[in-house]
């Protein structure tokens, strides 16, 4: 299968790097399956309360806008999974947030 945004532990590490909750296209939240509640990824949206997510997650999309932004071009080399790629994305910019001058 595979990935189509951050996973938890990714976004973590761009939280904790710096990057703006609210840039997110996406979320982990809990979703009501018949009184079982599971993590589900779902698209943002722009009345969501931040807080009542699990976390928030980026697309591999809008990762690659974010580090179109900061003006640092990311080489996929060849790579050809999605996953890898979007491991690549989040590396690159958690970098770019870490080192940006403030």
């Amino acid at each position: 299968m595979s990935q189509i945004a951050t996973t938890i532990e990714q976004s973590k590490r761009l939280l904790g790097a710096g990057l703006d909750p609210k840039s997110a296209d996406m979320y982990w939240g809990h979703v009501d399956f018949g009184g079982c509640f599971q993590i589900t990824l779902l698209p943002a949206n722009p009345h969501l309360d931040i807080n009542s997510t699990i976390s928030p997650a980026w697309s591999l999309s809008r990762l690659i806008d974010l580090i179109a932004d900061n003006g640092i071009p990311m080489n996929y080399g060849p790579m050809t999974d999605s996953t890898a790629v979007l491991e690549h994305a989040v590396n690159a910019l958690e970098y770019q947030l870490r080192h940006a001058d403030h």
